[in-house]
């Protein structure tokens, strides 16, 4: 189920956005964190994802292979 939607979220977001996501974390929502104004706080995700706090849950690349990355802009990563 989880590489199913992740597979599909990879495709919308290289289709609609231009970045073809290498790993997908899925989160809880008090894991996802925000500002009091609901804004995202980015760095913190990024900090707690190095941090090992989702080890386990990412849907990567292996598990997305099948998937084709679809055509879009380029992106530097």
């Amino acid at each position: 189920e989880g590489v199913e939607f992740a597979a599909a979220a990879r495709e919308v977001v290289g289709r609609e956005i231009g970045i073809v996501p290498d790993v997908f974390v899925p989160v809880t929502e008090t894991e996802f964190a925000k500002t009091g104004n609901g804004k995202i706080k980015r760095a913190a995700i990024a900090e707690a994802y190095r941090a090992g706090r989702f080890a386990g849950r990412e849907i990567g690349t292996d598990a997305l292979a099948a998937t084709p990355a679809p055509a879009g802009p380029a992106m530097l990563r």
